[in-house]
């Protein structure tokens, strides 16, 4: 079952309508489940050229809009937690230790992830991650991940600035 993921993909189209309608097909070959199950939002759009969508069952979706009207909340967005992280402005990544064997992981405004500490290990072991600018919420992490290789590496305490964080969050 799909969970939650981002895909980075290219539909060669300027009109809006004509990439929303291609975008599940052009998808497809990348997905384990049947289209019509899932729900799709686009992150981000070049028009002509790349955008990121995020992947979710159709399911799930509406479990999350049923129990809020339940509750008598109604929901203006529904966003991944790692789409609230924001990036450090003097680096490129944030890290976040959420346990000892899950990560959160967000390098860009629309793009992060949250894995597990094998995936997080093969992340980090790609030689071009070991080189951006990144900011660890955990000290212990961040000398492990020095000591791995990364060349620019520092520790950023979760909570420190949270005003200027929060300006960062895309909206």
């Amino acid at each position: 079952a799909v969970s939650n993921t981002i895909h980075r993909i290219s539909i060669p189209t300027k009109n809006r309508a004509n990439m929303l309608a291609a975008l599940p097909f052009a998808l497809e070959d990348s997905l384990s489940e049947d289209l019509e199950h899932l729900h799709f939002t686009v992150l981000h759009w070049v028009p002509g050229g790349d955008l990121e969508v995020m992947v979710i069952a159709r399911d799930a979706v509406m479990r999350w809009i049923e129990m809020f009207a339940d509750a008598g909340v109604k929901l203006d967005a529904i966003i991944s937690e790692h789409a609230l992280l924001p990036i450090h402005p003097d680096c490129t990544a944030t890290v976040v230790k959420q346990s000892d064997d899950q990560f959160m992981v967000k390098t860009d405004p629309y793009m992060g992830f949250v894995l597990d500490r094998d995936a997080f290990d093969a992340w980090w072991d790609i030689e071009s991650n070991q080189q951006i600018a990144t900011a660890v919420n955990d000290q212990p992490l961040a000398l492990e991940l020095k000591a791995k290789g990364g060349t620019q590496v520092s520790h950023w305490a979760i909570g420190d600035d949270f005003r200027s964080w929060l300006e960062q969050v895309p909206g």
